[in-house]
């Protein structure tokens, strides 16, 4: 019932919501109801208790039952085996489609993956002749001689990473050959000596450089490659 009010329909109460129930239940023809004359009952019993959820209902019963009718007023029309054969074709072609769309998302997502991934670095590339302990030995001595300076007021430091990498290339291109304790030590700050010795890695990582270590103690050079 809308909003607690009972319309009478063939001397039952009944609601836009009931009637749309009973039609679908083929339990009432539907060509034997005047939708718009049913509609005006239901809107005159709502009176002046007017709602937008009375008004709502009302258009929702309307709506499904001139569907109703439309389609049981449409001429009905048998399936030949050619129209079935077409509809069969055009399935099996929108499958294919689908497949070849798998497809061509595959291949792109494949081709994406190669664009934003990176082939694993032989260690060889990168550390060259130098045992990587002995660079994590290097960087973990000179980390503690920072540490047992003397405190000093830290202040806000920035560096230019890009810029550092530039400077350190053209210094041992110019040079050829530097050493790596060298070039770490005379840093200012302890975060300048771990930006440098991330940028020398790097370098190494593309190439450009080559860190020896003629002896298992010895000093390890960075020799410029180009």
């Amino acid at each position: 019932l809308i909003m607690g009010t009972g319309l009478n329909l063939s001397e039952r109460l009944v609601s836009p919501g009931e009637l749309v129930t009973l039609v679908k239940r083929d339990e009432l023809d539907i060509h034997s109801i005047s939708i718009s004359s049913l509609v005006q009952s239901w809107i005159d019993a709502v009176g002046n208790r007017e709602s937008f959820d009375a008004l709502f209902a009302i258009f929702d019963a309307v709506t499904v039952l001139m569907s109703i009718k439309l389609c049981t007023l449409l001429p009905t029309f048998e399936i030949g085996a050619d129209a079935e054969e077409v509809e069969q074709t055009e399935r099996a072609e929108d499958i294919d489609w689908i497949y070849t769309l798998r497809d061509e998302l595959r291949e792109r997502e494949s081709y994406a993956h190669s664009l934003f991934s990176r082939p694993p670095i032989a260690q060889e590339t990168v550390f060259g002749e130098v045992d990587p302990n002995a660079l994590y030995r290097l960087a973990e001595e000179i980390i503690a001689k920072y540490r047992a300076k003397p405190s000093v007021e830290l202040q806000k430091e920035t560096i230019n990473i890009g810029q550092r990498r530039r400077e350190i290339e053209r210094e041992i291109s110019v040079k050829g050959r530097m050493n790596l304790r060298v070039v770490l030590e005379r840093e200012k700050s302890l975060l300048g000596m771990i930006v440098t010795f991330a940028v020398v890695l790097e370098i190494a990582k593309q190439g450009k450089i080559k860190l020896l270590q003629r002896t298992p103690f010895g000093n390890i050079w960075i020799e410029w490659r180009g």
